[in-house]
């Protein structure tokens, strides 16, 4: 065997070892980038100011329902021209008039369980807001894993389809010399253009992975980019001591707050059976009045208490009391399968990140051993004891052991977001943690 072909063989086993060893530059630069790429996709993220502007239609409900209980003033003014008639005469006046009025509730039961009733308002809009921060962080979190996975995998693919044309090179060479059959040619060729298409595949799903990233962040990403480590003592918790934490949920949380308003609109409406007490107060004055009995200004202050009692509304109170009891019995249905659902996802994600860090441990040893097979065909190739489809089979296998082993490590990051985003602690601040800690 010529020394020429046997260097290129070699050199290409080399090659790709080298590719496996390199590839994941993208967690080594722009160690910041996915901190603010998050940042600005949760200032914009339509799911997320959707829920931003719903907690601040809840939060002004506060000063309407204080304002049900303050003091009402109303002033009112008048400019009159009046005409009267009778048989022999004629009379004009323009009577001006000023009023200021003044009511305040003493007691409006309807008003003070109105009020009562924004605070689990507020609280499951804020809830609402937690959960859809959470579900974005986990789209874009999801979406930057995919992509540089096939980034990392079309790195792969191209380091194997150089490495297999190195092999087609060095079989002609050993071809045109009498050393080797022309099937192992044509082996050689059908194996790049298996590469070829591996590389082409590769490719096409780094650009869909592309497309995806940009969607969700609405930026192209800016490659390459490191992923913050996630660090959280969720990760290392027992399955009882994770479905024990399931009340921390914001759904868990925001589906207890609407409880809490279901129970108050039942409320609410048996408030329309209690009496209304005010305290009514006015001071006016009217001057031009043009009559003799007082022909200068007329003063009248007012003050007096008023109540009003329902008595009888054909029915309509009860048949309300009857309709919030049933959406207060719906309320407790939703609450009872928000936290079927909960304890089913976290269990669910916490069996798939422990299945994925088993799984990649065992793709480990996988790609350790196509790596040292690889090494050993490539030498005794060289020698002469193996056949040129056996270097190409070993490349091959360890080209699979190695995107295998890189979509573990990938799929692990992904179940451990996922298992973040099921214990409801996928927050902002999760991303700022020291990595050296």
């Amino acid at each position: 065997m010529s020394d020429c072909p046997r260097r290129c063989i070699r050199g290409g086993v080399l090659w790709l070892l080298t590719s496996l060893l390199m590839t994941g530059t993208g967690w080594t630069e722009g160690k910041d980038y996915f901190r603010e790429v998050a940042g600005r996709t949760l200032a914009v993220n339509p799911k997320v100011v959707a829920s931003q502007a719903r907690l601040d239609v809840a939060m002004k409900r506060q000063d309407q329902a204080e304002a049900a209980l303050r003091p009402n003033m109303t002033f009112q003014g008048q400019a009159n021209q009046l005409r009267t008639e009778w048989d022999g005469g004629v009379q004009k006046t323009h009577p001006d008039s000023v009023e200021v009025a003044l009511t305040q509730v003493l007691f409006n039961r309807k008003a003070l369980v109105g009020l009562e009733q924004i605070a689990p308002v507020i609280d499951a809009a804020r809830q609402e807001y937690e959960g859809a921060c959470q579900s974005v962080l986990y789209e874009l979190g999801e979406a930057a894993i995919g992509l540089l996975e096939a980034v990392e995998v079309a790195a792969l693919a191209r380091s194997n389809q150089e490495v297999t044309g190195k092999h087609l090179e060095a079989t002609k060479a050993r071809f045109e010399v009498g050393e080797l059959p022309r099937t192992d040619v044509s082996r050689a060729e059908a194996r790049l253009a298996s590469a070829r298409a591996d590389r082409l595949k590769a490719e096409n799903e780094q650009a869909i992975r592309r497309a995806k990233f940009r969607e969700v962040a609405g930026e192209e990403a800016a490659l390459p980019f490191r992923l913050p480590p996630w660090k959280h003592a969720v990760l290392e918790q027992s399955l009882e001591a994770l479905s024990a934490a399931v009340e921390s949920r914001p759904d868990v949380k925001a589906a207890v707050a609407q409880l809490d308003v279901a129970r108050l609109e039942v409320e609410l409406s048996r408030s329309d059976h209690y009496p209304v007490l005010t305290l009514n107060g006015s001071r006016s004055r009217t001057w031009n009045l043009g009559s003799q009995s007082t022909p200068g200004t007329l003063d009248k202050t007012s003050l007096g208490l008023g109540v009003s009692v329902p008595l009888y509304s054909g029915g309509l109170t009860m048949a309300q009391v009857d309709q919030e009891q049933a959406r207060f019995r719906a309320a407790q249905a939703d609450l009872d399968r928000v936290r079927q659902q909960a304890l089913r996802e976290i269990e669910q994600a916490f069996h798939q990140y422990r299945n994925a860090m088993v799984v990649v441990d065992s793709l480990v040893a996988g790609e350790r051993a196509a790596r040292d097979a690889a090494d050993g065909v490539a030498q005794e190739f060289k020698v002469g004891t193996r056949t040129s489809l056996d270097v190409l089979d070993a490349q091959h296998e360890l080209f699979t052991a190695a995107t295998d082993l890189t979509r573990g490590r990938y799929n692990v990051l992904v179940s451990s977001l996922q298992l973040l985003r099921a214990s409801g602690v996928l927050t902002p601040g999760i991303l700022t943690v020291d990595e050296n800690q």
